[in-house]
């Protein structure tokens, strides 16, 4: 096809450069690659995040567990259902994983105006001390707050 195509234009003009010569195709699939790369990158390090945080809640999930293991043993001594020394503990680890999301999602949306990091571009992004200048405190207190009266009660 790409002799066809030169043929064409040397017969319209002989002088005419003809190079780079592909389907329309071909021009999508070229145009497409880095977005692609820099998606799949993306994804790749949004997993690794995930595992990792994964492993840190379990980590502290466990540690916390394991500092109160004569606790829980007394309270399934005292007769403590399973089901509620259960609750006790995946409601600790509900609540760690709740303010997380909290305030990673308010740092994340309330930073930038409002608008997610993802969808400014490089040169548009404010230094890190206006970003945080811009935080909604109220949630963040607010969210601190109920933290602490879960765990009082």
């Amino acid at each position: 096809m790409a002799e066809a195509v030169r043929r064409s234009v040397s017969e319209v003009n002989p002088d005419a450069p003809v190079f780079r010569v592909q389907t329309m195709t071909q021009v999508l699939a070229d145009s497409t690659v880095p977005p692609r790369f820099n998606m799949i990158l993306m994804t790749l390090f949004a997993i690794l995040a995930l595992a990792l945080a994964a492993i840190g809640l379990y980590s502290v999930i466990s540690y916390s567990v394991t500092q109160r293991t004569q606790e829980i043993g007394i309270r399934l001594a005292l007769w403590a259902q399973q089901r509620d020394v259960l609750k006790l503990v995946v409601g600790q680890g509900l609540r760690l994983a709740l303010l997380g999301v909290g305030i990673g999602g308010g740092l994340r949306i309330n930073a930038l105006d409002g608008e997610p990091i993802v969808w400014r571009n490089a040169h548009q992004w404010p230094d890190i001390d206006d970003r945080l200048a811009r935080i909604d405190r109220g949630r963040v207190v607010r969210l601190l707050h109920s933290s602490a009266a879960c765990d009082e009660g």
